[in-house]
């Protein structure tokens, strides 16, 4: 399960299956809820013409985002730890912190890390829509704050809804979804962002890329040739890094394997009590110019 390329090949051969289904006329309703991992708890399922989002009610999170013309799943993902690496896992915390000092996404001493918190689920199927809630949790690092969160896919474009209340006292805290993306490789995609000020910042910092006031960037897949695009109605900072592991094999020494890519689009927030902010995130992926 540790070997990057193998994982990819089944996916390939599951999707590339799948795909001649929808070809043949087999389209499922665009929203489906079932046990998917027969874990007791309902998954839910947006399907296009080209693209699949899974999403559970643990974290709230995306745990399957394919791109059937390509027969990819862009969370593929692995970690030795077992911990998750999802896409739109919520993160809270203190707004001095670094987001490259968070370590991946362990939630100890690093916030509240709500991947690890089960949210309350509404589904509208007939509106193709899911809203997921997370209350206050007094015990937990920014306990005050509740989350509601709502994922709809329209034409191949997921849209992510938050809405950040505060039930507690006053709080200045940093928000990040945190987003997990599987490439062939980090030789394989590069990252750009259309305002020249951002571009600059990515360009000039390739040890710890990051920029501020980016409400758009666009991630090239060159292994695929195709792009994805997130964008936000709200400016964010961006920060990303890839997760790189040592792996040892019989009779080798250790050796240096890439998992995945971490995306953290932060927002710095300072909110009163009873006081709301909200943001949308688009999330879509289409073949790359040329």
């Amino acid at each position: 399960i540790a070997c990057h390329e193998t994982r990819h090949f089944v996916y390939r051969a599951l999707l590339s299956s799948e795909k001649i289904t929808k070809e043949k006329g087999n389209c499922p309703p665009p929203l489906l809820a079932f046990d998917f991992d027969l874990d007791g708890q309902p998954e839910y399922l947006f399907q296009d013409k080209n693209v699949n989002c899974y999403i559970q009610a643990l974290g709230a999170s995306l745990f399957e985002f394919d791109y059937l013309p390509k027969a990819w799943n862009y969370l593929d993902t692995f970690s030795p730890s077992g911990i998750r690496r999802h896409a739109f896992m919520d993160r809270l915390f203190d707004a001095e912190l670094s987001p490259f000092a968070l370590g991946g996404v362990s939630g100890e001493g690093t916030g509240r890390l709500c991947a690890d918190e089960m949210y309350n689920v509404s589904a509208d199927k007939a509106r193709g829509r899911v809203v997921f809630t997370l209350s206050s949790q007094k015990d937990r690092p920014f306990g005050g704050i509740e989350i509601e969160k709502s994922y709809q896919l329209e034409k191949n474009i997921l849209s992510v809804s938050y809405t950040l209340t505060n039930r507690g006292g006053a709080a200045a805290f940093s928000f990040a979804p945190h987003i997990d993306f599987s490439f062939a490789g980090p030789k394989h995609f590069s990252v750009s962002c259309s305002d020249p000020v951002a571009a600059e910042a990515l360009s000039t910092s390739k040890e710890s890329p990051a920029a501020s006031g980016v409400k758009a960037f666009t991630i090239t897949d060159t292994k695929n040739k195709a792009a994805l695009g997130l964008s936000s109605d709200a400016a964010f900072a961006l920060f990303f890094f890839n997760n790189i592991a040592d792996r040892r094999t019989a009779g080798e020494n250790a050796h240096e394997i890439y998992e995945s890519t971490s995306f953290l689009p932060v927002f710095r927030l300072s909110l009163e009590n009873g006081e709301s902010w909200s943001t949308m995130f688009k999330l879509s992926v289409n073949p790359a110019k040329k």
